[in-house]
């Protein structure tokens, strides 16, 4: 990001990656847009309780791998706090979006397809996924609980 520069761009988007970030690369990310432009981000939030989110909380707490995913819950809200001392206006927005499978193993196929399950077990992605099919839960809702943010 440091290639770009500060206040390059009217406009950083940035969907389901900011939290990956280190609090340095999100100072960074925040520096991008040029004086008035704008910066949205979606962010995931814990919070919930279907069936397919259950398995897969199950799953990351019995796959071996890779443990990326305290990375990963990092706090939105505090990113939203560093975002009020840059901008002017920041709006926060809640809101899930849940998708429904006929069964475990069109979830993993989905995640894994997506690259979360990448993003959670590094080269265990694979393991991951064979784990989750073999639930053989019927049925399975996901849900993806976001923060947006517009500052």
């Amino acid at each position: 990001m440091a290639a770009c520069g500060a206040g390059s761009f009217d406009l950083v988007f940035s969907s389901m990656a900011s939290h990956w970030f280190t609090a340095g690369e999100q100072e960074q990310l925040m520096s991008l847009s040029a004086p008035g432009g704008r910066l949205a981000l979606a962010l995931p939030v814990p919070g919930a309780a279907l069936a397919g989110n259950r398995l897969l909380k199950q799953l990351l707490g019995s796959q071996p791998g890779e443990r990326l995913w305290t990375r990963a819950v990092r706090r939105p809200e505090v990113m939203a706090l560093k975002l009020e001392r840059c901008f002017d206006r920041v709006h926060m927005q809640r809101m899930s979006i849940r998708e429904d499978y006929p069964d475990a193993a069109a979830l993993a196929a989905a995640l894994y397809t997506r690259g979360v399950l990448h993003a959670l077990f590094g080269r265990g992605a694979a393991a991951a996924r064979e784990a989750l099919a073999a639930a053989g839960v019927p049925g399975v809702g996901f849900e993806w609980p976001l923060l947006f943010i517009v500052a």
